[in-house]
């Protein structure tokens, strides 16, 4: 996924992916649906939210733990 560095919850379930953008700030790009380790980088999964600021409970929808996002 051109260098994205994925974000994970506790059982390595990819919520998203993150990313800086021209000026520097990390971005996280919030997936629908969390995606298996080994799916990561090689099947498209559609992008909900694109997150610059603090968000909390971010849920994975495959095993249901809760994550905060903070850049």
């Amino acid at each position: 996924m051109n260098g994205n560095k994925p974000w994970r919850c506790k059982n390595n379930h990819v919520l998203g992916h993150v990313c800086r953008n021209s000026s520097g700030i990390q971005r996280l790009f919030l997936y629908r649906k969390a995606l298996e380790e080994e799916l990561f980088g090689k099947t498209e999964t559609e992008v909900i939210a694109v997150i610059e600021g603090y968000v909390t409970d971010v849920s994975c929808s495959l095993c249901g733990e809760k994550r905060k996002w903070f850049p």
